[in-house]
Formats: C-alpha cells, sequence, structure tokens
C-alpha cells in the first residue's frame, strides 16, 4: 500500500483525491474498529451481569482499548509528519534534493 507524504505538493487533482480517499479509509477503518470495540465490550457487559461476573470484560476492554487507543493516535495525530521528517534526515545526509526526493515520492 502507497503511503502519501503530507507535506509533498498537491500538483494535480488526481493526487489530492487519491491523498483524500487515503485519509477516508484510515478514517473509516477507525470507526468500525470503534464500534466493533462498543459492540463486544457491551455484550460483555451485558453477559456479565447475567452471569454473576460483573468486571468480568474489564481485561478484554482495557487491552482492546488501548489498542483503539493507539489507532486513533495513528489515524488523526499525523504520525506521517514524524515520519516525513525523518525521512527528510536521512534523505539529507544522504545528499538528495528535494527535486530527487518527490521523484522517490512518486515511485
Amino acid at each position: 500500500m502507497k503511503t502519501y507524504c503530507e507535506n509533498a505538493p498537491l500538483d494535480n487533482a488526481t493526487t489530492a483525491y487519491k491523498l483524500a480517499k487515503y485519509r477516508a479509509k484510515k478514517k473509516l477503518g477507525f470507526a468500525i474498529h470503534l464500534t466493533v470495540y462498543g459492540l463486544v465490550t457491551t455484550s460483555q457487559m451485558i453477559e456479565g451481569l447475567f452471569s454473576g461476573h460483573p468486571f468480568a470484560f474489564l481485561n478484554t476492554s482495557l487491552g482492546w482499548g488501548l489498542g483503539l487507543l493507539i489507532h486513533g493516535f495513528v489515524v488523526f495525530a499525523q504520525v506521517n509528519k514524524v515520519n516525513d521528517f525523518f525521512l527528510g534526515q536521512e534523505l539529507e545526509r544522504l545528499g538528495l534534493t528535494d527535486k530527487e526526493r518527490l521523484e522517490r515520492d512518486s515511485d
């Protein structure tokens, strides 16, 4: 799967559309993850209440919630900017120009 550089210039409508589609797909994936988490946690809470173990769902919901938190951070916190920063440092260290970097990003 190709990722798109957050700081790259959007030179045409096709590139902008691909970037928007990529971001929308990431957000939809998070929304589905959040929905499934809510449904499973709710069903486990209800099952726990009827079985006499009202807090049995906590292990699953806390572990899964941590994963969901990390997923949300990756989707919404612009982690790609951190990646672009380190990529820029490495390219600079190797002596590549911005033009060469953009050519490599388009491949």
